[in-house]
Order: structure tokens, then C-alpha cells, then sequence
């Protein structure tokens, strides 16, 4: 199971990889075939990790947003129909790692305390 406080302290400083990263790390923690295409710091190989059978097409939706994150130049393109169809756990996800990218505090959702805010960093 990969978590963020195991990611080196150079590639958390890189907006678009600690935006990434707290994706792949709320929806793909134990998948260890999406990580073998996840090279943390350098790349994330999107174009081997989409084409993995068992995943869903939400899955591949929040995978290739995440990739954009890291390589906006060479990433699978989205919808935004296929975001906000996704289901509330993911679209969470991908709203929360926006927030990140974005350096914002993150939303507090509908189902969390007022407070204490959470904040970015």
C-alpha cells in the first residue's frame, strides 16, 4: 500500500506530482499494477497503465486526469463530462488534487467537521 508520507520530499514539492499522488494515493493505494507504471519523481507511463483489463472506466478517467497533472504536454485527454459523471468518492478525489495543483485549501465537504480547515502543504 503506497502512501504520501512514503514519497520523497523533492517530488512533494512539485505541485503537479503532490496533486497526482494524493489521487493515486485516496483511489489506487493497493492496486500494485497501477504503481509499477507510476515511476514517483519522473514519469507516470499513462499510455500501459490505461490499458490494464481490470480497470473501470472511472478508473482510467481519474488516471489519465492524474497524468495530466505530472505531463499536461503528453497526457490522454478528458471531458469534463467524464469528470462530473464520475461517482463521489472519485470526483472528491479529482477536486481535492485540483485544489492541491491550484495551491488552495482544500474543500471541506458536506460530511466533514467546519473545522478544523485542511490545507494544502
Amino acid at each position: 500500500m503506497r502512501t504520501l508520507i512514503q514519497m520523497p520530499r523533492d517530488v512533494m514539492s512539485d505541485r503537479g506530482w503532490r496533486a497526482a499522488l494524493v489521487l493515486l494515493c485516496e483511489q489506487f493505494s493497493r492496486d500494485a499494477e497501477v504503481w509499477m507504471f507510476v515511476d514517483v519523481g519522473e514519469r507516470i507511463r499513462w499510455r500501459e497503465l490505461l490499458e490494464l483489463p481490470h480497470l473501470t472506466p472511472h478508473d482510467r478517467v481519474m488516471l489519465a486526469y492524474a497524468a495530466g497533472l505530472v505531463h499536461p504536454e503528453d497526457s490522454p485527454r478528458i471531458e469534463v463530462s467524464d469528470l462530473v459523471t464520475l461517482p463521489d468518492r472519485q470526483l472528491r478525489s479529482v477536486l481535492d488534487s485540483t485544489a492541491i495543483f491550484r495551491a488552495r485549501c482544500l474543500p471541506i465537504w458536506d460530511d466533514e467537521p467546519v473545522r478544523p480547515v485542511r490545507r494544502v502543504g
